[in-house]
């Protein structure tokens, strides 16, 4: 009863870790922004958050696992 339960328990968590497996998670992170939030400081080198934003909504509707 006890190797059929182990068994059973190895056979279910070795699927579940092939279904995740299959599985992809994009995060977006920023670090040390120091108030470049608009497109035109640093003459043009900084992002701006409306393209940060823009680029996410990009990735967003290709992969709904996106954060």
């Amino acid at each position: 009863m006890i190797k059929k339960f182990f068994g059973a328990l190895i056979a279910v968590l070795l699927l579940n870790m092939s279904i995740c497996a299959a599985a992809e998670v994009i995060i977006f992170h920023t670090n040390d922004m120091h108030a470049r939030v608009q497109d035109t400081d640093d003459n043009g080198k900084s992002i701006g958050l409306a393209e940060m934003a823009a680029a996410v909504k990009t990735v967003k509707a290709k992969n709904s696992a996106t954060l």
